[in-house]
């Protein structure tokens, strides 16, 4: 058995599932140094037991101009975004999404909420998420003393609901980000 495949368990109770993924995450801080390294892995960690096809952190201006950089990758991209300035009115519709809600916002092409414009809505699944995607769950990380970013697990090949379990645990993943970035930057 290769070393994926002994991480990859799947859990028949949703908090079997939440312990192996928040230990996963705790390990993964504990055990390297922050930076791009430690993103790069919690993301993918995250990417393998959400089962998408790529995972994105992303930094967020503090301009609030529609724009985000492009910090860590994880899953199969077409090619190399990562310091990337992604931009559109898709973006900027979905960042209005998580202004306006608490928490995770999920998303699936068939389904467009309000908040969003025609337009961006097309341009959002077209590549303003620096690729075509048909479903996105995206979560905000806001630590008090750095820079707040987003977490995006992206589905490309097929659409797909999210289900309460997945934000749940998303946000609580976020959670333990913030307070591991704003401990790291001297908070407590």
């Amino acid at each position: 058995m290769t070393a994926t495949q002994e991480r990859r368990q799947k859990h028949r109770r949703f908090s079997d599932r939440r312990v192996h993924v928040l230990l996963r995450v705790h390990e993964i801080l504990f055990d390297t140094n922050e930076g791009d390294e430690r993103d790069t892995a919690v993301i993918e960690e995250l990417r393998l037991d959400f089962e998408t096809d790529r995972a994105a952190l992303v930094a967020v201006g503090a301009e609030g101009n529609g724009e985000v950089e492009v910090v860590s990758l994880a899953g199969s991209w077409d090619g190399e975004i990562k310091g990337s300035v992604l931009s559109g009115k898709g973006l900027q519709d979905l960042l209005e999404a998580h202004r306006l809600a608490d928490g995770a916002v999920t998303l699936t092409y068939t389904r467009r909420p309000s908040v969003f414009s025609a337009e961006g809505w097309e341009r959002l699944w077209a590549g303003d998420l620096g690729e075509k995607a048909t479903a996105l769950l995206s979560v905000a990380i806001e630590p008090e003393r750095a820079e707040r970013r987003l977490l995006w697990l992206q589905q490309a090949g097929y659409s797909r609901e999210w289900s309460s379990h997945d934000r749940e645990l998303a946000e609580e993943v976020a959670s333990l980000l913030t307070r591991a970035t704003d401990k790291a930057r001297g908070g407590g």
